[in-house]
């Protein structure tokens, strides 16, 4: 093999230094990527996971109809994937848009029979519509 003259080693050089600064960065991007995103558990993983006991997480699902308990600032309720339930007790006010057969993604932790929530995201409906006689501008139907 021939030996590679000066210029030559350079330019490689040169070209793996960028290629590594590179990859270096698209690490970082991803590192920095990973630590916002929140992905939440249904019932079902978060029950067949033991890893998952004790840890923040978040659990997502439909509020069972008829669950929902309110007892001073103590609220408890269902939370299904429409395949297992697990008890959630909540302390404090709930969102305006809670209620049952609703959407709801809750924080908190599970100790193996009820998830403890900190915080209650509650999901609104995609078809909003403006309730009758608060828009009554002439011309409009």
């Amino acid at each position: 093999m021939l030996p590679l003259k000066k210029n030559h080693r350079l330019r490689i050089a040169n070209v793996l230094f960028m290629l590594m600064c590179c990859l270096a960065g698209f690490f970082l991007i991803l590192k920095a990527y990973q630590s916002s995103i929140d992905l939440y558990q249904t019932p079902t993983q978060l029950q067949s996971s033991p890893l998952l006991l004790h840890k923040k997480i978040r659990l997502g699902g439909f509020v069972v109809e008829g669950s929902v308990k309110r007892n001073h600032m103590q609220l408890e309720f269902k939370v299904s994937d429409h395949v297992n339930d697990i008890s959630v007790i909540f302390t404090g006010t709930p969102p305006n848009l809670f209620r049952e057969n609703q959407a709801a993604i809750v924080l908190g932790f599970y100790d193996g029979q009820y998830f403890h929530a900190e915080n209650i995201l509650a999901k609104h409906d995609e078809n909003y519509q403006i309730p009758k006689g608060v828009l009554n501008v002439p011309g409009s139907k």
